[in-house]
Formats: structure tokens, C-alpha cells, sequence
């Protein structure tokens, strides 16, 4: 697991490891790459959007309306010197221009534009991928405890020549104390 995490941060390891670059908390912004962060759509879902050049930023503009605003936004550099002003923007703009989730996310997908929802817990499971694979993602225990079917999601590490352990009741006081 240490690894794992080690690894997602791997471009903020690197700056550091060779330039000595401590990076600052920014939320859910992307400290090299703007615009990408988390934006509110006209009916209070939210989407992250990730522009990495300067070609799909005109492209994304262009396609929801953004102005370029005198040259402030034309290079990456620019719209990280004024990425403030740039989400405020961009979130303007999703809400007075009407982009609901599923304009926004009609729109983005037909003009290759990178983003992602961001799903609420129960949302995710209204995801025919997620309904799909329902089996091979979630296991069920029935509990004596709380008289009902609990419901798991399955481990994602599997061995092929080792037993997989499903999970069981957890014991009620003084079981299992001989």
C-alpha cells in the first residue's frame, strides 16, 4: 500500500527527489496543469475537468464559451499564474450558460475533452459497469448479529493458486473466547 501511494504521487516525487520542489496542499487542482480541478455544474453536480495543452484549452473554450480574456489564459504557465480567476470562470460559466451534468458531460465526451464525475456513493452503483459486475465486486454475509444480509465490496487482490477469504459474521461478545 505504502508503495501504491508512493507511486500516485509520483510527478510531485520527482520534482522534489531532483529539484527540491515542495509542493503546497491545492485540494483537487493539479499543481503543473491548468485548468484541472473540481467544477460545479448549473445543477449542483460536480465534474473534474483536466486541459493539459494549450491546443484542448482552445478547444474547451471554444466549446463552452469561455473568452481567452486578453491573452491571460494562452499559455499553461499563464493559466497557472492566473488560475484563480480562471476556475471562477469556468464555474461562472457552467452555471449562467446552463451546463447541467448531463449537458456538460453530452458536450465534453463529443469534443474529446478530459474529465470525470464525480459520483455520490449511491450514484455509483446506478452505473451499468458497476450493475455489470456486481458479482465479481461485492460479496454478502448473513448476520446473526443484525438479523439480515450485510453487503461487502470484495477485495480487489486475487491470487490465482491462493484461497481468497470471504468475509464472515463478526462474533458476538465472548464468541471465540474459549
Amino acid at each position: 500500500m505504502l508503495e501504491s501511494s508512493l507511486y500516485s504521487l509520483s510527478y510531485v516525487v520527482s520534482s522534489y527527489l531532483n529539484g527540491g520542489y515542495d509542493y503546497t496542499r491545492m485540494g483537487n487542482s493539479h499543481q503543473l496543469i491548468a485548468p484541472y480541478s473540481v467544477y460545479k455544474t448549473a445543477d449542483d453536480k460536480w465534474v473534474v475537468i483536466g486541459v493539459a495543452t494549450n491546443s484542448q484549452f482552445d478547444h474547451f473554450c471554444e466549446v463552452i464559451g469561455i473568452p481567452n480574456s486578453e491573452g491571460k489564459f494562452d499559455t499553461n504557465a499563464l493559466r497557472l499564474e492566473n488560475r484563480k480567476e480562471l476556475d471562477d470562470l469556468i464555474n461562472l460559466t457552467l452555471k449562467t450558460d446552463g451546463f447541467t451534468l448531463n449537458k456538460l458531460v453530452q458536450t465534453l465526451t463529443q469534443n474529446s475533452i478530459p474529465f470525470s464525475e464525480i459520483n455520490s456513493i449511491s450514484s455509483l452503483f446506478d452505473n451499468p459497469t458497476i450493475q455489470n459486475m456486481e458479482g465479481q465486486l461485492l460479496t454478502s454475509v448473513q448476520s446473526k448479529n443484525y438479523g439480515r444480509e450485510l453487503r461487502f465490496v470484495k477485495n480487489p487482490i486475487r491470487y490465482e493458486k491462493m484461497r481468497n477469504i470471504e468475509p464472515g459474521d463478526s462474533p458476538v461478545l465472548g464468541e471465540h473466547t474459549e
